[in-house]
């Protein structure tokens, strides 16, 4: 295995890799990567391509692929603790469809149905399916801030939009989100994540789903096929889902990247603000 040229990730060598694949190696091409995963394209001697991915934690996606069942997901072997091989779909993305608005909309329902009906005992990086386990999460969420912030890694997020983030939190609006259908979550369900092939949807990158509201699912892929998902999902969803990815930020800055945190710092102090314009 070898570092990644940049970030602190270990790629399996060319060698490795046409051991497991019984077909040597002749091109690789990185097709996405960033501080904690690299996406790759192997192509093979015998003309076969595979998408390889190695990442670092947080990520649940190779116990999610071994345990998952559903024809919504790609074919793929778990290789390492860290690292997938998968089949290589070349297909267009949802968000690169033309479709009608209400097209649009079956499409996003026809998604989310078949995740809710995905089999196996099912990896999550969270549980958010209560009143109760939101709150204690919120906790966590304003520690992991206050901290930032005291270290004076957090510049442009203050300890009164630390107080903003609780008060958006604990909102009727956001608290009512608890009283929809529950699920399982993607969590990253944009356009970009699906395939649309000739027998159906593929929905790739499962790295961090949760247990929670599944209209989170709905209102993210509304968006990103340019559909307000407000009048379909209600407000307390999309400012749900604006605090989870708050949460996920502020992690990152944390724990996982941490040479991150000046940009996550702005983007935490953004997002605060459209909270506070979305509630007035």
């Amino acid at each position: 295995m070898h570092k990644h040229t940049y970030f602190d990730l270990l790629l399996h060598d060319d060698a490795e890799l046409s051991g497991i694949l019984n077909c040597a190696v002749v091109q690789r091409t990185t097709l996405h990567e960033w501080p904690l995963s690299c996406v790759q394209r192997v192509s093979c001697e015998d003309g076969q391509t595979y998408i390889y991915k190695v990442q670092s934690p947080p990520t649940v996606e190779p116990a999610f692929y071994e345990n998952a069942r559903s024809p919504l997901l790609v074919s793929a072997q778990v290789i390492a603790d860290n690292a997938l091989i998968m089949e290589d779909i070349r297909a267009p993305h949802l968000n690169e469809v033309a479709l009608s608005d209400a097209a649009k909309l079956a499409a996003v329902d026809n998604i989310v149905r078949q995740i809710s009906q995905i089999e196996g005992d099912l990896p999550s990086v969270a549980d958010l399916r209560t009143e109760s386990a939101w709150v204690a999460y919120v906790e966590t969420i304003v520690s992991d801030i206050n901290m930032l912030i005291e270290e004076g890694k957090f510049q442009q997020v203050t300890q009164s939009m630390g107080d903003t983030l609780k008060k958006h939190a604990d909102s009727s609006a956001v608290m009512n989100s608890f009283s929809g259908e529950m699920g399982l979550v993607h969590g990253d369900l944009w356009g970009e994540n699906v395939l649309v092939t000739s027998d159906g949807y593929r929905v790739i990158d499962w790295q961090r789903p949760i247990f929670g509201p599944t209209a989170l699912d709905r209102s993210t892929l509304l968006a990103s096929v340019g559909l307000d998902p407000v009048p379909v999902v209600g407000p307390g969803i999309v400012q749900l889902r604006r605090l989870l990815l708050i949460a996920w930020l502020a992690q990152a800055a944390r724990y996982w990247f941490p040479d991150g945190a000046d940009h996550y710092d702005g983007q935490i102090a953004q997002l605060l603000r459209e909270l506070d314009a979305s509630a007035t």
